[in-house]
């Protein structure tokens, strides 16, 4: 298998910074400049353009899979639009696809790029299926690069692709760029976006081998990383260690077990998570559950930003 990241490479375009490798040579990008929702370089510049009022909110969702999950996907952007105040931006942690083929990602962007808030679309396990070198390409001409930063207001958002099949985790060329791209001083606050779980929050299968895995547990410390949210798992699941609060949000369509509910820090449900961010610091992450206008208050998780 071609590995991740030839090198380390910077480009900066719209406001988005991206490390990848893949230009996604000869597969057609259906206009992606003149679209609204990808490739993700586009969806940053709209958030960077978005002025910041406080307290300002953003989504965070996860494996939809496709077809099979569509209608539960497209129910809970239904509900995202209806809520006040609408949302600075909608970050899917991937499997929005089942293989990654093209026909898939052009269903996927009829529904998103009619979509009236910005969504990224990171990628998955699932976006990178047999053949993987192609399906990967895929996602690059129509997504752009599969590691990238971008920001809003005091914040710093890393996406990053920590799921190859055989190889999971972080490379040490991640690692520097994931550490170059939090080290940055004008945001203090910095989450991280990544579709698996580090093994700090095994799946219910066991933890698997990750690389570089207690490197990302420093880094998240050292740069006092405020939320690190996955999907992979389909369900909900909290854990805090140190400051950093981890969290999974893999319900938005993609099948699931038995339904249970283990407030606070596990449950099994479709939903999202509407993440507040507040001026003085005392923010939130909440559960929305399908079909509910309000959020479970059972799940919330409180964190700490920083203050206006």
């Amino acid at each position: 298998m071609m590995m991740r990241h030839i090198g380390l490479a910077l480009l900066v375009f719209a406001g988005l910074s991206a490390c990848g490798e893949y230009s996604g040579a000869g597969v057609p990008n259906r206009n992606a400049l003149t679209l609204p929702n990808h490739p993700n370089s586009v969806v940053a510049q709209k958030v960077a353009d978005t002025p910041v009022s406080y307290p300002y909110t953003f989504v965070l969702m996860a494996d939809p899979h496709g077809a099979p999950g569509e209608p539960v996907f497209t129910a809970l952007l239904d509900q995202i639009l209806a809520l006040t105040p609408t949302p600075v931006f909608v970050a899917v942690i991937g499997d929005f696809t089942e293989t990654g083929t093209v026909p898939e990602i052009l269903a996927y962007l009829d529904i998103v790029d009619t979509y009236p808030i910005p969504l990224f679309s990171i990628i998955g396990n699932h976006e990178e299926w047999a053949p993987v070198e192609q399906s990967r390409a895929n996602y690059a001409a129509y997504f752009g690069a599969e590691d990238f930063s971008f920001d809003f207001a005091k914040a710093r958002f890393v996406a990053l692709n920590d799921i190859v099949i055989g190889a999971d985790g972080l490379t040490n060329s991640q690692m520097q760029w994931m550490n170059k791209r939090l080290n940055h001083r004008p945001h203090p606050d910095r989450y991280i976006l990544m579709h698996q779980p580090p093994p700090i929050i095994p799946p219910p299968w066991g933890p698997p081998p990750f690389q570089n895995e207690q490197n990302f547990y420093n880094s998240v410390a050292v740069y006092n990383v405020r939320l690190v949210a996955s999907g992979h798992i389909h369900e909900f699941r909290h854990l805090q260690s140190g400051n950093a609060h981890y969290l999974v949000t893999g319900g938005s369509g993609g099948y699931q077990g038995e339904v249970l509910d283990n407030p606070p820090n596990q449950g099994i449900f479709k939903h999202f998570l509407l993440v507040t961010v507040q001026a003085d610091g005392n923010s939130r992450v909440e559960v929305y559950k399908l079909g509910e206008s309000a959020p479970d208050p059972a799940y919330t998780v409180q964190f700490q930003t920083t203050v206006q």
